[in-house]
This record gives structure tokens, sequence and C-alpha cells, in this order.
């Protein structure tokens, strides 16, 4: 599945930079079919430098495109049986906010989910984590932009990647001139205790 085949069966258009990023062919491993172990199709980018986010990323496994749909589908029924559960036990009427468009893309080890966040009205989407065990929702970003940067700073402090290796570099390019400065001229393990702690984000509306 292509991305243009992904936006018109999700009816919403990603952010520009997730465009850009798949243009350039390093999103291509993700357009294999569903059920299919992306790194399987290395031949499609040609090299792992070129993999967008593959051994980069702080706990987070990205979707095939062909799984965004289904993951979306699985997320609703979570969140329907999350409203009937606070229906039932604590007499609270819930509903989504309908101004949201929520689509799972990746997630954690854990099983926690990252999603785009569209807003009605907001030309850009936020970037939740939606954690499956709580019901609770985090926002992690406000942009696609600034998630790339959260996942990579501690990805790389991690992996102790130097910022100047091909591999980085080929990261760090879709970042915008801030971050790519701070990355230029700050240590690792100052720009990593300078990441800010997740905040929560209620994506339901509830009356009494």
């Amino acid at each position: 599945m292509n991305l243009t085949e992904l936006e018109n069966t999700l009816s919403v258009s990603f952010p520009k930079l997730f465009q850009d990023i798949y243009n350039s062919g390093m999103l291509n491993y993700l357009t294999c079919p569903a059920g299919e172990n992306p790194f399987d199709y290395k031949d499609i980018c040609g090299n792992d430098r070129e993999y967008f986010f593959y051994n980069c990323t702080y706990d987070c496994e990205w979707l095939p495109f062909a799984e965004f749909a289904n993951a979306r589908t699985e997320l609703y029924e979570w969140f329907d049986f999350l409203i009937d559960l606070a229906q039932k036990q604590e007499g609270l009427h819930k509903n989504i906010n309908e101004n949201f468009t929520i689509i799972p893309f990746a997630h954690k080890a854990s099983g926690d989910s990252y999603c785009f966040l569209f807003e009605k009205g907001q030309k850009e989407p936020k970037i939740i984590l939606h954690e499956h065990d709580t019901g609770d929702s985090l926002l992690w970003a406000e942009n696609f932009e600034e998630f790339i940067y959260f996942q990579f700073v501690p990805a790389i402090a991690e992996e102790e990647e130097e910022t100047d290796s091909d591999y980085t570099k080929a990261h760090i390019q879709w970042m915008n001139q801030e971050h790519q400065k701070l990355l230029s001229e700050t240590p690792i393990k100052t720009l990593l205790d300078a990441l800010p702690e997740p905040e929560e984000f209620e994506i339901f509306i509830t009356k009494i």
C-alpha cells in the first residue's frame, strides 16, 4: 500500500514532513503487505542508512501502512469499551471529542500506541501516546517534526551513535534548523536531560 492509497483509506492527509520523507524513499519499507515484516523489504530502500527510524527510535516500532486501518479500528473499539465502562462503573457519559480523528502509526514494546491526533481546524496533527493498560493519553509532541526529535535524542544516546555519522545525518536532515543546531552544538546527554515529560491529554468529553 502506498501513501496515497493509505490517505484515501483513512480520509486524512498526513503532515507535509511525513509526505516528504515518504517521497524520499525512506519509508518504502512500510509499504509491505499486512502481516509481513517491513525489514524483510531491504531491497526496496537500498541500504539500512536509508531506512527512516530503522534502529533510530526510542521504543517505537512503526506499523506497515497496510495495518494502519486495522489498528485504528481496534483502537476505537477500545475507546468504545472505555466509554461503556465509565457509564457502568461511574455513571459518566463519555464520548470522544468529535473534533478529533486519532490514527495509530507506531507502538511501544508495552503495546501503548503512538497516534496522530487530527483536530478540525488545525493543519498539523499532534502526536499522542495512548496507554492501553490505563486508557489514558499523553501529549507526546506538538507536531511530527518534534516527535522525530524527541525520539531521536534518546535513541542515539542509548546506541551511542555519533551525530555526524551518515546514518544519523540521514535523519537529522528532516529536523528544523533549531533542532539541527542543538544536535550539532550540544552534548547528547544535555539534550536528553532537557527533554520535556509528556503531559496528560484528554481525548474524551465527559458529562456526569
